[in-house]
């Protein structure tokens, strides 16, 4: 009911706007339906091109109400005129044969000014940061550690989310993988010029 209401409300504030303020295009960031398919329908009405940004894309599939929802949103991915994307594989998967862009997102500028520090060959330090959950995709990386058998590789994770007790739990069974928890700014630096 929440998206609904949010939906009809925006639909109703934009169909309100005076034809002289009317904006010359539409960006959306993240093709949520109360925001995504209100600019796409008043795009078409007032011929102005749309673009979402298509940073966040929901993959829950445990009821019939999210799953439709994600199949709106995948739809609003296919039809809008113009996408952004910071995957291309998001782009491949859903614009095939029309036209997206990917976003590249620079480092924040403490990353940019990092000293740099030799590259230690004899470390295999593969580090993950962020949130722990399913768009971040490390469930895949929890996935895959079991198919690299190299001893001298090591999985470091930092980060917080609904993934933590699976990256705890495969840190008991295998040496190689800690899990750092929610570090400090200072503490995420150093971790990032330790690894590979």
């Amino acid at each position: 009911l929440q998206i609904i209401s949010q939906f009809l409300s925006l639909m109703w504030y934009l169909i309100l706007t005076p034809r002289r303020k009317r904006p010359n295009s539409i960006i959306v960031i993240n093709p949520l339906t109360r925001s995504s398919l209100p600019a796409l329908l008043l795009g078409r009405l007032w011929r102005i091109p749309v673009v979402i940004i298509a940073s966040d894309v929901r993959s829950e599939t445990t009821s019939f109400l999210k799953r439709l929802r994600r199949w709106t949103q995948l739809s609003m991915i296919r039809l809008a005129p113009g996408v952004v994307v910071y995957s291309n594989f998001t782009g491949r998967d859903f614009r095939a044969q029309r036209p997206w862009i990917r976003m590249m997102c620079p480092p924040s500028p403490d990353v940019m000014d990092m000293r740099v520090v030799p590259l230690n060959r004899n470390t295999r330090n593969i580090y993950f940061s962020g949130s722990t959950n399913h768009f971040s995709g490390v469930n895949l990386l929890l996935d895959a550690i079991m198919y690299v058998t190299d001893p001298s590789y090591r999985f470091w994770f930092s980060g917080r989310g609904p993934f933590d007790n699976e990256i705890h739990a495969a840190a008991a069974s295998d040496s190689r993988i800690v899990h750092f928890g929610f570090v400090s700014r200072e503490k995420y630096l150093a971790l990032l010029q330790g690894a590979n």
